[in-house]
């Protein structure tokens, strides 16, 4: 196993160590770099405290010997801050790369892999430390530094410029719109639209324009995502019916709600199909059915309703589930509307749903009889 390898690495590295601070001494050279390498081994193994231990005692010895700029020095220093990277220790490994970052600046290399690499780091952690600023800092020069060394027809530096796109969108959403147009174009010229990074590339690009209330922009884009997703993906997977969702979203922020409701009733049946009806995404379709139902019906008319409950009756039955969320709710704004007679038809739906699921002497079903009767009655 894994494990055992370092078990067995760690052993050798061990009696080496032991071996060579005997004949050469503790601050010798090769003795610093087989502490290194033990230390590393000593944080595979689960060791980490006492692998940073020794990491930070050759690093020290290192500097001492040959000073902080020197090669070994700062690939010992990548070692101590890959290792607090990787064992939680996060805000000592974003000062860390942090120093080798100023180190290259002092040895006229800040442009290299390796800084980029550093700033990733730093990237990476200020992110999960939630430290805004630093992050949006270290994508900003990520960016620049990638863009002067590579231009900007280069795979690592659009996925720079993607990074940092995403990061201004609050900020300053106009121009990370067009540092993510850009990204998407180029990456639709290089690598091809159906290629995964140009697809997170315009779903991104699809939300800043939805954000910025430009749907006239989102909508085709939207369209467009989803029928990639049918040829990459098939009609039913997840991925597909997450932007067929996100089509009908658009559609409704676009004013067009007959169309939102129609798409979405079909999200919701396939959901339903694919994921089953207590899947997360699936409860997430029926949500936005119930919630559009009102300003769908006030904009379109009633009639809106009735094709929705056809529909969803058509594919599901009309003992489905959904028909507990949605029958009291197209009751309800049918009553609200004005429409009586339509109201009453849905919570005759309702009764019968009631009788079919919970049988005639449940409380539910002699709740919803006498509220029948009295609507009748009025």
């Amino acid at each position: 196993s894994e494990f055992g390898e370092y078990d067995r690495s760690l052993k050798l590295y061990e009696r080496a160590y032991e071996i060579s601070k005997e004949i050469y001494g503790e601050s010798n050279p090769h003795t610093v770099k087989i502490v290194n390498n033990l230390a590393t081994i000593y944080a595979r193994c689960g060791r980490e405290d006492e692998g940073i231990s020794l990491l930070e005692s050759a690093y020290d010895t290192q500097c001492d010997l040959f000073g902080e700029k020197h090669s070994d020095s700062i690939s010992y220093l990548e070692n101590l801050a890959t290792i607090h990277f990787q064992f939680g220790d996060k805000e000592k490994s974003i000062s860390l790369f942090e120093k080798l970052c100023s180190l290259k600046c002092e040895l006229s290399q800040e442009k290299s892999k390796d800084t980029l690499l550093y700033l990733d780091y730093i990237s990476y952690a200020c992110d999960e430390l939630g430290e805004r600023e630093k992050k949006l800092d270290a994508d900003r020069r990520k960016y620049e530094i990638s863009l002067e060394m590579y231009g900007e027809e280069n795979p690592e530096t659009l996925r720079h410029i993607n990074n940092y796109a995403t990061d201004i969108r609050h900020i300053d959403p106009e121009r990370a719109i067009m540092l993510m147009e850009k990204v998407y174009c180029l990456r639709c010229k290089l690598i091809g639209e159906e290629d995964p990074k140009t697809v997170t590339s315009l779903g991104n690009l699809i939300t800043m324009y939805s954000d910025g209330g430009r749907h006239d922009k989102s909508l085709p884009l939207s369209k467009k995502l989803y029928q990639i997703r049918i040829r990459t993906h098939g009609k039913d997977a997840p991925e597909t019916l997450h932007a067929l969702h996100c089509l009908a979203v658009d559609y409704m922020f676009s004013r067009k709600y007959e169309k939102a409701l129609e798409i979405m009733v079909k999200a919701y049946v396939m959901r339903c199909r694919v994921l089953g009806e207590d899947d997360p995404e699936t409860v997430k379709s029926l949500d936005f059915i119930k919630s559009m139902c009102k300003v769908a019906a006030e904009a379109k008319g009633m009639t809106l309703l009735e094709k929705t409950y056809v529909t969803l009756v058509g594919h599901l039955g009309k003992h489905h589930a959904c028909m507990l969320v949605l029958l009291p709710e197209f009751a309800l704004i049918c009553l609200d509307c004005g429409n009586r007679k339509m109201g009453i038809t849905f919570h005759e739906r309702l009764y019968d749903l009631y009788l079919n699921l919970f049988g005639i002497f449940d409380e539910v079903t002699v709740n919803q009889r006498q509220l029948l009767d009295f609507l009748k009655s009025r």
